[in-house]
């Protein structure tokens, strides 16, 4: 544990004081800041259920993961109160930068296949949700599985909809 951080990118360093890290786990981490307050930094998982075979494979799934507006993804937003059958499950992490502050914060994208369409959203609920489900009971690459379905829920909150899903038992 230490009280100053340094990175060095291209010859130039930056410090950043007073932030130790007060516990790490596999999913984050959390740091004790100089003023006796806590920050929690969320860790995420790159997990592709289905790993392309050829190389248009790769650019096709590339194309879904980065193309803005691609007709063949609907956003998650988009698909409120209806359901989705899970073929594929896809996660990428990402790190997005504020350039007024110069911080950053992690996030990630989740993208599902229903066996002709890609559904995708950056929240951290359906994140969680998902995956967990898919440690109890398998991911769709696994022996046995069967394609489950769910339903995409809105919740209103404070600053938003926080999107997330509901699992259909038929």
């Amino acid at each position: 544990m230490t009280n100053e951080i340094q990175t060095q990118n291209q010859n130039e360093i930056s410090v950043t004081e007073g932030k130790e890290v007060f516990r790490e786990t596999d999913n984050y981490t959390i740091y004790k800041l100089a003023n006796g307050k806590y920050e929690k930094v969320m860790k995420y998982k790159r997990v592709f259920s289905h790993i392309p075979q050829t190389r248009e494979e790769e650019i096709k799934l590339y194309n879904i993961f980065n193309t803005q507006d691609n007709p063949n993804v609907t956003p998650f937003a988009d698909m409120r109160d209806k359901e989705i059958e899970i073929y594929e499950f896809y996660t990428n992490p990402y790190e997005s930068f504020n350039e007024e502050t110069g911080e950053t914060d992690n996030g990630v994208n989740t993208t599902i296949f229903d066996g002709s369409h890609y559904y995708s959203t950056s929240s951290k609920t359906v994140y969680y949700s998902l995956l967990n489900f898919f440690e109890q009971f398998g991911y769709p690459n696994t022996e046995g599985y069967e394609p489950v379905r769910i339903k995409v829920t809105g919740t209103r909150r404070e600053n938003g909809v926080q999107i997330g899903v509901e699992f259909l038992t038929e």
